[in-house]
């Protein structure tokens, strides 16, 4: 793009290039720090160009080696500070800010001392007349096992058990909770000579 017009000072050539930049050929391009432009001696005039290749239309070097490229940035020096202007009014209250995220759990605290021992609690009471027990015997014969289950009444919740034999040579095999009402015992007799008995204990409990 070539300027008609001659540049007399360097000021006329900053303004007639700025003003070149906000045409409408360059609307939609953001113009570069740097200005960059090439001097025709023989006419003294000036024509812009982009290095950079940013703006549309802009050749990127001078169009022939007789003309010389000029640059300068579009922003001035820094002047001096200015004088401190007088304290402003106080504004208004903003309003209250929004709810910050919840922070991240902090470390463990350290262990508290151990308290002081309580007060011993009121004694409980116990109704026996819910509690009742419930036996079987049975016997075992020679080199034999035998099981059985022994139920408390219907509705009614057996809260321990176990079995007892007649001689030392019978041993159990078995002895727990079958299920909520009954327990069961197994016993085996190795003795092959002489049979023996079992006898199953339950303690129930009434609702």
């Amino acid at each position: 793009m070539l300027f008609t017009h001659r540049i007399a000072t360097t000021t006329a050539m900053a303004l007639l290039v700025i003003h070149a930049s906000s045409s409408p050929l360059h609307a939609q391009v953001v113009a570069p720090t740097m200005i960059t432009t090439c001097w025709v001696p023989a006419s003294g005039t000036l024509y812009r160009i982009d290095p950079a290749g940013l703006i549309a239309g802009l050749p990127k070097n001078c169009l022939t080696p007789i003309h010389q490229q000029l640059s300068w940035n579009q922003q001035g020096l820094a002047g001096p500070q200015g004088i401190k202007g007088d304290k402003g009014d106080k504004g208004d209250t903003g309003p209250v800010g929004a709810t910050g995220s919840q922070g991240m759990p902090g470390p463990q605290g350290l262990q508290g001392p151990q308290g002081t021992q309580g007060l011993a609690g009121a004694p409980g009471s116990v109704d026996l007349s819910k509690f009742y027990r419930r036996t079987y015997t049975m016997s075992v014969g020679t080199t034999s096992t035998s099981s059985h289950t022994v139920a408390c009444d219907g509705g009614h919740t057996v809260i321990s058990g176990g079995v007892s034999t007649s001689f030392g040579d019978m041993k159990v095999r078995e002895s727990y909770q079958w299920d909520n009402n009954r327990w069961l015992a197994a016993v085996r007799n190795d003795h092959a000579f002489e049979g023996g008995q079992m006898t199953i204990h339950v303690t129930c409990l009434r609702p």
